[in-house]
């Protein structure tokens, strides 16, 4: 939005360096988007924004080619590699920003939901660049894509990983809690089905007791009967 702004406005040359100085004089690199420049840039000159930072131009200006097009890619100085972005302002000039790799691997794997479980490697020409150091027996359902179509991002191989003894160790806690559920219902099944049959038994010995009772009342009964008509003869 910013860009288009300042497209939209068509200020000058000077007029645009004053106002980005202005508007950088006072203000803290914010470290989600880069740690060294802004650099204003053309295809024969290199301006410093921030005049009171170590002054990289020389670098800047051997190392990027294309000037005047959006594209990203690495550069190295002071025994430090570096990720930088180039956004066109005007018809000429350019404003570069440069991130470090450890931010860059840092953002790369934030958009993951467990990126403190994720493993991520950047490859350049079969060498690696910057991430984590990878370890093929630690990764699982391991991803890469070599992002060259892509004008935000550096042209490499992208290689992202889940660390296999993290991904054992939910497994197994998963395991553990699923087969504790499953003895806790087991025993409460088979507690009810132990009652229902212990029910049942006491069921049965109750009608068999009661109906055993209800025989030999009823045999008393006629029994007396019988005594009180033989005392009558007699």
């Amino acid at each position: 939005m910013a860009i288009d702004l300042i497209n939209t406005l068509n200020p000058t040359e000077e007029q645009l360096l004053v106002g980005l100085r202005t508007a950088y004089a006072d203000s803290v690199s914010p470290s989600y988007l880069y740690d060294v420049g802004p650099y204003l840039i053309s295809s024969d000159e290199c301006i410093q924004v921030k005049e009171f930072e170590k002054n990289y131009c020389a670098d800047i200006m051997q190392v990027v080619k294309y000037r005047h097009v959006k594209n990203t890619g690495f550069i190295s100085f002071d025994g430090k590699t570096f990720v930088y972005y180039l956004y066109p302002v005007t018809h000429n000039r350019s404003l570069i920003f440069l991130l470090g790799l450890e931010r860059f691997s840092l953002l790369s794997k934030s958009l993951a939901m467990d990126s403190e479980n994720l493993m991520f490697s950047l490859f350049k020409n079969g060498k690696p660049v910057t991430g984590d150091e990878y370890n093929a027996k630690n990764a699982i359902f391991t991803v890469s894509e070599a992002m060259e179509h892509f004008a935000y991002l550096p042209t490499g191989l992208y290689v992202f990983a889940y660390k296999k003894d993290v991904y054992l160790r939910v497994c197994t806690l998963i395991i553990f809690f699923a087969a504790l559920v499953a003895v806790i219902s087991g025993a409460s099944c088979l507690y009810l089905v132990r009652r229902v049959i212990n029910r049942g038994i006491v069921e049965k010995e109750a009608i068999i007791n009661n109906h055993f009772e209800r025989r030999t009342g009823w045999r008393a009964f006629l029994f007396g009967c019988r005594c009180q008509k033989t005392l009558q003869y007699v």
